[in-house]
C-alpha cells in the first residue's frame, strides 16, 4: 500500500502496533477533527484515506483504553526535567520502554495501561494525580504528537524505541485515584457544618442551615426499605439549592456532607448501604436536575409572601431598584406626596417597609442593609457572567471550516451506506425494533444477528457479515435455547455472536469501558435487548432524558460505524414504540414486530434514507427445546419443523398470561392492577364490555392465588414475582420474592 508521505506511512506503523492515529494540524498539537476522540484511526486503508484528504497532518497517537497506553509528559519549560530528576533520585530509574523527545525538548515516556485503572488525562490546567509541577499525563481522553511530527520549534524524534513496558509501582501510586476511607462511626452532619466548610456568609445563613440540617437529618434517619428514594429526593433538594444564583454553597461543598448522611443511614440499617450506590443517586440527581435551581428565601427577616424591595421615604434615594425611572405613581393608585399611608396596590409592601423603617433599625441602617444587598448581587451577577465568558471561551474548539465544507461534488463523493442487511437495515446507524410482549421480537432480532454474524443470508437477503455483539438485558437463558436452535436449523456449529449475559447501563459506569471494547472487537451490530432494562432510572417519556440516551448511543455509532439497535416494547395503540416521541425522531430504521397464533410479521415503519421493504412472515416450528424462524417463501416447511397439535388455552388463562408479561415488560417501575389489565385487553384484542372485563379481572385473580403478583413497598405497583425456568402460571406456594428493584410485599 502507498501512502502521501512519509509521516502516513509511519502512522500505518503506529497502527501496526495497535496505537490509534489521528491527523494533527501541521505545525501544531491541535487535531483537525472536533470529535479526534471517536474517530481513531485503526487500519492502513483508514490511515491512506486520512492522510489523502490531510497531507500535510501531523500524526498523533491517541491515548487511554482505544490504543492500550498512556504517555508521562515531561515538560522542561515548567522544570519538569529537575522534577523528573527528584523523583528518580527518590524512588529508581524509568523502566525500558518506548521514549520520544518533544521539540521543546521535552520528553514522553510511553507505558502500557495498569489492570486496575486507567490514567486520566489532564484537563484545563490541573495535573494528574500527585505528580509534581512539570510532569504531566496523557491518558484517558488525550493524544500526544509523535514522531515524525514537526512544529515551528523543531521535529518529535525517537530516542528509544523499546517495546511499551509497564510503569513502575511507585509511579502508578502517585496516579491511582484514592480510596475515600469511611467514618469509623459515623454522625449526622448538620447544616452549619456544610455553610462553614463552603466558607458561607449572606443573607441566608440561617435559611440555609435550616433547611440543610433538615434534608441531611432526613437522610440520615431514613428506614432501610425507603433509602434509595430518600437519598435521591435529598440530593434533588441539594443540587437545586447549589444551582441557584443567589446561593454560593458548590456541589463540591454539599457532596461530602450528603454522603456522610448516607453512611449514617447505611450504619442504622441491618444491610449496607455502600457509597456506590449514595454517589450513583448524587449523580442521577445532577443529571435530572442540571441547571435548574431555587427562587431565594425572604431576606433581612422579611416573611410571609414573595419579598419586593424596601420603599424609602423622601430623602434616601433608590435609583439602582429601577433605574431611575419615574414611577406613575396615579396609575397605581398612590399619592406621591405620602407613600406610607395612599392605598393601591403596594400598601402591603409598603407597611412592611414602613415598619422596618420606623421599627428598632434606623432609617439608614435599611438603606446601607440593602445597598449593601444589591451590590453583593451585583457583584456576584458580573463574576459568573465574565467565568461564564471565560469557560466558554478556554472550551471553544477551533475549526477550520475550510476544511469540513463540501461543495456539490465532495458530497456526491462521500462513501455511500454499506446495507447490513439488504433492504432492511445499514451500518452505521441508530434502529429500533418494537413490538409488544411475547410476541417474537427477541427471535427475529437473534435471526438478524446470527445471519449477519455467520455471513448466511437472511431469508433470502444478501447480508454484509461482521461481529454482532448482544446485550441480552433480560432472559439469557431463553436467548441460550434459541441460538442452539438457530444454529440446528442452519446446520452450524454456533452463531458466531458475542452474548453479553446481563444488562450493560446506556451511558452508565461500564459505558466508557463497552465503547472501548466495541471498538477493539470491531463490532459491526450491537443489540440492546431491551431499551428498558438498558435505561433503568430514565424516564422513557422524558425527551430530556432520552435525548441523553441517544446521544450516547451516537457515541458509540460513531466510535464504531456499527448499527446500534433497541429492542422495545410498542405502546397500547398504534405500531410505535412506548414513550417520547424524540427517540423515534433520531431513529434511522424503525421496525415493528406482531404476532398472531404462530405466525410472526415483520414490517418496517422508518426508513430514513430509503423505502419501506415489504413485509415479512414467520412461521414459528418448534425445534429442540425452542422455536425457529421460517420465512413464508421458504420450502422447507415439513418434517421437524411442523407444528405439533397443541391443546389450546382457554381465554381466562390467555388473559392472565397477558397480564403477567405486561408486568414483565413494566419491571422497572410497576403498573396498577387497572394498567396491568388494560394492557392485557389490548394485547388480546379484546372489548371493553363488563363480561370481557370480568374475565380479565379473573386472570389477575389467578395469578394472585398462584402467589406470582407482589405490590411494591409504600405505592401503588405490582409486579410480576419470576421463577428461574418455571411457566407463568405455576405456583408460587411460599410467596417467594426472587428479585426486583422494591422490597415486595406479596
Amino acid at each position: 500500500m502507498t501512502y502521501p508521505n512519509d509521516t502516513a506511512s509511519i502512522a500505518a506503523t503506529y497502527v501496526a502496533r495497535g496505537w490509534a492515529v489521528v491527523p494533527v494540524r501541521a505545525g501544531a498539537k491541535l487535531p483537525i477533527e472536533t470529535d479526534w476522540p471517536n474517530k481513531g484511526r485503526r487500519t492502513a486503508a483508514e490511515v491512506q484515506a486520512a492522510w489523502t484528504l490531510y497531507p500535510d497532518a501531523n500524526v498523533g497517537i491517541v491515548t487511554g483504553l482505544v490504543s492500550g497506553l498512556w504517555v508521562l509528559d515531561i515538560d522542561p519549560g515548567n522544570g519538569g526535567m529537575q522534577a523528573l530528576a527528584g523523583l528518580v533520585a527518590a524512588y529508581g530509574q524509568l523502566p525500558e520502554t518506548y521514549v520520544v523527545r518533544t521539540p521543546s525538548g521535552g520528553l514522553h515516556y510511553y507505558f502500557l495501561l495498569p489492570a486496575d485503572f486507567e490514567p486520566r488525562n489532564a484537563q484545563h490546567g490541573r495535573r494528574a494525580g500527585r505528580l509534581p509541577v512539570g510532569i504531566d499525563v496523557r491518558g484517558r481522553g488525550g493524544q500526544v504528537v509523535a514522531p515524525p511530527s514537526s512544529r515551528p520549534e523543531g521535529v518529535y524524534t525517537v530516542l528509544a524505541d523499546f517495546p511499551l513496558s509497564p510503569a513502575p509501582e511507585w509511579l502508578l501510586d502517585m496516579l491511582r485515584p484514592v480510596e475515600p476511607v469511611a467514618a469509623p462511626t459515623p454522625t449526622v452532619p448538620d447544616g452549619a457544618a456544610l455553610l462553614a466548610s463552603a466558607s458561607v456568609s449572606h443573607l441566608w445563613d440561617s435559611w440555609l442551615t435550616k433547611v440543610f440540617a433538615e434534608e441531611l437529618e432526613r437522610l440520615a434517619r431514613a428506614p432501610e426499605g425507603a433509602r434509595d428514594d430518600v437519598a435521591f429526593g435529598v440530593a434533588v433538594r441539594l443540587v437545586e439549592i447549589c444551582n441557584s444564583d443567589w446561593n454560593v454553597v458548590t456541589l463540591d461543598d454539599a457532596y461530602p456532607h450528603f454522603m456522610q448522611a448516607c453512611a449514617v443511614a447505611s450504619a442504622n440499617g441491618s444491610s449496607p448501604y455502600t457509597a456506590a450506590e449514595a454517589d450513583q443517586k448524587w449523580r442521577n440527581a445532577i443529571g435530572r436536575r442540571a441547571g435548574l435551581g431555587v427562587p431565594p428565601p425572604p431576606p433581612l427577616g422579611i416573611t410571609g409572601t414573595a419579598w419586593t424591595p424596601p420603599v424609602f421615604p423622601p430623602g434616601i434615594s433608590d435609583a439602582s431598584s429601577n433605574g431611575g425611572a419615574q414611577s406613575d405613581f396615579d396609575q397605581a393608585g398612590q399619592d406621591p406626596a405620602n407613600p406610607f399611608t395612599s392605598p393601591g396596590a403596594g400598601g402591603t409592601s409598603m407597611q412592611v417597609a414602613e415598619k422596618l423603617i420606623n421599627g428598632p433599625i434606623e432609617q439608614g441602617e435599611v438603606a446601607s442593609a440593602w445597598e449593601s444587598a444589591v451590590s453583593v448581587e451585583l457583584s456576584r451577577l458580573l463574576v459568573r457572567e465574565e467565568a461564564g465568558r471565560r469557560a466558554k471561551a478556554r472550551n471553544a474548539v477551533v475549526t477550520d471550516f475550510d476544511q469540513v465544507a463540501l461543495d456539490d461534488a465532495g458530497m456526491e463523493a462521500l462513501p455511500p451506506a454499506v446495507s447490513l442487511v439488504e433492504g432492511w437495515l445499514e451500518m452505521d446507524c441508530l434502529a429500533r425494533i418494537n413490538g409488544p410482549s411475547g410476541h417474537g421480537k427477541s427471535f427475529v432480532v437473534l435471526d438478524f444477528g446470527a445471519c449477519v454474524s455467520t455471513g448466511q443470508a437472511w431469508h433470502g437477503r444478501p447480508v454484509t457479515r461482521t461481529e454482532v455483539c448482544y446485550i441480552v438485558a433480560e432472559g439469557a437463558r431463553g436467548t441460550a435455547k434459541r441460538a442452539r436452535a438457530w444454529c440446528q436449523r442452519h446446520g452450524l456449529d454456533s452463531t458466531g455472536i458475542t452474548f453479553v449475559p446481563r444488562p450493560v447501563q446506556i451511558g452508565g459506569p461500564e459505558w466508557e469501558a463497552l465503547k472501548a471494547w466495541c471498538i477493539r472487537r470491531r463490532f459491526g451490530l450491537i443489540i440492546f435487548d431491551t431499551q428498558a432494562r438498558s435505561t433503568v432510572g430514565v424516564d422513557e417519556n422524558d425527551s430530556t432524558e432520552m435525548g441523553q440516551v441517544i446521544a450516547d448511543l451516537d457515541e458509540i455509532k460513531v466510535a464504531t460505524g456499527a448499527c446500534c439497535m433497541l429492542v422495545h416494547h410498542r405502546g397500547l395503540r398504534g405500531d410505535l414504540g412506548r414513550g417520547s416521541s424524540a427517540v423515534r425522531g433520531a431513529m434511522d430504521t424503525e421496525l415493528d414486530v406482531t404476532r398472531q397464533g404462530t405466525t410472526i410479521t415483520l414490517k418496517s415503519t422508518k426508513q430514513k434514507d430509503g423505502t419501506d421493504p415489504e413485509s415479512v412472515r414467520f412461521t414459528m416450528n418448534p425445534l429442540g427445546d425452542s422455536v425457529v424462524l421460517i420465512g413464508e417463501t421458504e420450502a422447507s416447511l415439513a418434517g421437524p419443523f411442523t407444528s405439533p397439535t397443541q391443546v389450546p388455552m382457554s381465554l381466562r388463562e390467555r388473559c392472565a398470561v397477558a397480564i403477567a408479561r405486561a408486568l414483565m415488560d413494566a419491571v422497572g417501575s410497576g403498573l396498577t392492577r387497572s394498567e396491568a389489565q388494560t394492557h392485557a385487553r389490548v394485547a388480546l384484542q379484546l372489548g371493553s364490555d363488563d363480561s370481557t372485563k370480568r374475565v380479565v379481572r379473573r386472570g389477575w385473580s389467578d395469578l394472585m392465588e398462584l402467589g406470582r403478583i407482589a405490590k411494591a413497598s409504600g405505592r401503588e405497583a405490582y409486579f410480576f414475582i419470576d421463577m428461574d425456568g418455571a411457566p407463568v402460571l405455576a405456583a408460587n406456594p411460599d410467596k417467594v420474592v426472587q428479585g426486583g428493584p422494591e422490597v415486595y410485599i406479596p
